[in-house]
């Protein structure tokens, strides 16, 4: 699996995880497939500004930086719904945020004094953004943990007030692979951009892989990925034939055209490998004037060969040797007769 097809897959892992941790917050969600962030590119484009931006390091920095972004009016949304309202939700109201309005709302709350409506719904719409962060973050954390198969804990949400994409940028830190996100409840825009680490990439790559493979619909959490983001993930696939050994010097010497003996006969299963791992056995067909596969087996278990092709093939290949040594020796006594 390449670097760009793990991302790829992680993100619609990740992006079913931040639908489902949206949707149990009681909005209607509606998530866009996943999209890989070039080199140089920003992953803000399109931030819903004026917003609300939450930052959340995953794992201590390993797996990387995830943030949330919400517009004002998304922000209001799950607000409304009840998000940061739950126990605790004074410490949540009153905690620190990098804006000023904010800021003089917490001193005027830990002064006693009353706040005004304005003071009182930015401080909803922080506590509101801080939820979300903790929720789907939680989730992507668990996707991380069920791809690595151990627990990914998740740090303290800062969140900071945005007014255009540019500073949406300037409140994080960046790695060097990324993904972005885009969604919206209740029709009110949202977007969530996760930072990949490098470590982490080289340590859930098998994991990827295997999911990819096994084709399981698993988020880590128990969370089921739909068929139409599995659909989305490109492998690569080829077919074995057949194998030959051969002298080096006789491999780079063959004209084009050459005809070259597989230890493999015409009827023989041909195996089917997705990503360099053995996924079924099949038979070579034309159809339409084309090639196919149909696939009549599965492989199972961590094998590449079934042991009855790796007998059958070096049974043939001893024949093919005795017939090569019957015919040189036929071949000398000629030789003398002619001489």
């Amino acid at each position: 699996m390449t670097t760009d097809e793990a991302l790829q897959f992680l993100g619609h892992l990740c992006a079913a995880a931040v639908g489902s941790a949206l949707r149990d917050l009681g909005v209607e969600a509606q998530v866009d497939a996943p999209t890989l962030v070039q080199p140089g590119s920003s992953p803000f484009a399109g931030a819903p500004a004026p917003g609300l931006a939450a930052s959340v390091d995953i794992d201590d920095g390993l797996a990387g930086e995830a943030v949330v972004l919400l517009s004002e009016g998304a922000a209001g949304v799950l607000a409304a719904a009840g998000a940061g309202r739950a126990d605790g939700a004074g410490e949540d109201a009153t905690a620190p945020v990098e804006d000023g309005a904010s800021a003089e709302g917490d001193a005027a709350a830990e002064g006693g004094a009353p706040l005004d409506d304005g003071a009182a719904a930015e401080l909803d719409l922080v506590a509101a953004t801080r939820e979300v962060a903790v929720h789907v973050t939680s989730a992507v954390a668990a996707t991380a943990g069920g791809i690595l198969g151990q627990d990914v804990s998740i740090g303290e949400p800062s969140v900071s007030r945005f007014a255009s994409e540019a500073e949406a940028a300037d409140s994080s830190e960046h790695a060097p692979h990324a993904f972005a996100v885009s969604f919206a409840v209740d029709g009110e825009p949202g977007l969530f951009v996760q930072y990949v680490q490098n470590a982490f990439l080289v340590k859930a790559t098998p994991g990827l892989s295997e999911l990819a493979l096994q084709g399981e619909a698993s988020a880590g959490a128990g969370r089921a990925v739909g068929d139409a983001a599995l659909r989305d993930v490109e492998v690569r696939l080829w077919a074995e034939l057949g194998r030959a050994r051969l002298p080096l010097a006789q491999a780079i010497s063959m004209p084009s055209g050459a005809v070259v003996r597989l230890d493999r006969a015409v009827d023989d299963p041909i195996e089917l490998f997705v990503n360099g791992q053995l996924y079924a056995y099949g038979r070579l067909m034309v159809i339409d004037d084309e090639w196919a596969v149909r696939i009549e087996q599965l492989a199972r278990g961590p094998r590449r060969e079934a042991p009855a092709l790796i007998e059958a093939a070096e049974d043939r290949v001893e024949a093919t040797e005795d017939r090569v040594d019957a015919a040189e020796a036929q071949a000398v006594p000629a030789a003398a007769d002619n001489g």
